[in-house]
């Protein structure tokens, strides 16, 4: 039987021990599952993997991001923090070792912000071609409501005339020029003021019918004389001066009456331009652009929102102004023999001529209209 050697043993002294094998360097192989980095935290067994809150926050921002890509700014800063919160909930989710879970949430919420970067340049197009269209129609709306409201005013003329022996507001009975009772010193029944306020004070309208849905910085009429910033319209004139009566074309003057004659323009959207011998416009064009447009109503109630301040008139009988062989009569100029002729000229805001016409109405100055 052989007994182990004993190196303290002194009769083992002369014998050579066993060497022990020299360990090898580096780490020991482990032959058992692999073991879990500290930080990972693994589930217990039968316990459910968290739910990644990035996870939830990127699904949430992409679909929160969707329906705001309209307002460019905002979508797309909801959708580049759904990319960024989903991204990094992906790291986490494959760190944890199946600690957390919501994979499939990060993935849907990176897939909806992608999708909804897609939409952008669609949407933008879309954009491009409605608003055009969105401001056409709301322009179309604002001349109809305008139409209707210039036909709503002659209708009030037509019934002042019924119980003034045919003649509109302004004139008298007897087809004399109206003095002002309220305000002696004040405009005249030349003046589409006093016309206007007549209306106003039997209650054929509100202040309100008087200001233009386009024109904004007026103020409605509630009492007392008719302001030049309390009405958006112009008329046709009358008068000459603030005394005589009836001085302008007689034929002019016998269509400010119910004549039903459908080339008589008599009340319509004025002249904005501030020196209108030289350019016109309107409350619907740019200021002194040279371009009128407005809504014209004639004599027979039909309402035309015209293109041009030159039109085709003809009055109480009075040969034709036609546009088409250069007699075409202008809304806004006196006929001072020169064509086009004018003898339907429109006043704003005096008799004898009209008033410098900025888009806010201010007291009159007798500059022409």
């Amino acid at each position: 039987m052989n007994t182990p050697l004993d190196p303290q043993d002194p009769q083992d002294a002369g014998h050579d021990l066993p060497k022990t094998p020299a360990q090898p360097a580096g780490p020991t192989p482990s032959f058992g599952p692999p073991t879990q980095p500290a930080s990972a935290n693994p589930p217990s067994p039968g316990q459910e993997p968290a739910l990644s809150t990035l996870a939830v926050v990127t699904l949430v921002l992409s679909i929160v991001a969707v329906p705001l890509y309209c307002a460019f700014g905002l979508g797309i800063l909801l959708a580049v923090a759904a990319v960024v919160c989903g991204i990094i909930a992906l790291n986490n989710i494959s760190a944890s070792a199946g600690a957390l879970r919501g994979r499939g949430l990060a993935i849907g919420g990176l897939i909806t912000s992608g999708v909804g970067f897609l939409l952008i340049p669609v949407l933008a197009l879309m954009i491009g071609i409605l608003l055009p269209a969105l401001g056409a129609a709301r322009r179309t709306a604002r001349q109809m409501q305008s139409n209707t409201q210039i036909r709503g005013i002659h209708q009030a003329h037509v019934m002042f005339a019924h119980s003034n022996n045919r003649n509109f507001p302004g004139l008298t009975s007897a087809g004399e020029l109206e003095l002002n009772a309220l305000e002696p010193s004040g405009p005249h029944g030349g003046h589409p003021a006093l016309r206007f306020q007549l209306l106003l004070e039997a209650n054929y309208f509100t202040g309100e019918y008087l200001l233009s849905p386009v024109e904004s910085g007026l103020s409605e009429w509630t009492g007392g004389p008719l302001q030049e910033d309390q009405y958006s319209f112009a008329a046709l004139r009358i008068a000459e001066n603030n005394t005589s009566r009836n001085t302008w074309h007689p034929d002019v003057v016998g269509e400010w009456s119910e004549t039903l004659n459908t080339f008589a323009p008599v009340l319509g959207d004025r002249n904005t331009g501030i020196d209108p011998d030289l350019s016109v416009s309107s409350i619907h064009t740019e200021l002194d652009s040279g371009d009128w447009r407005g809504s014209v109503t004639y004599n027979d109630n039909h309402v035309v929102f015209e293109t041009s301040e030159i039109l085709d008139t003809e009055f109480s009988g009075s040969a034709l102004n036609d546009t088409n062989n250069g007699t075409g009569d202008s809304l806004f100029l006196p006929d001072d023999g020169a064509a086009p002729t004018a003898n339907a000229a429109w006043v704003y805001s005096d008799a004898i001529t009209t008033q410098d016409q900025n888009t806010t109405p201010g007291p009159a100055d007798n500059s022409p209209d």
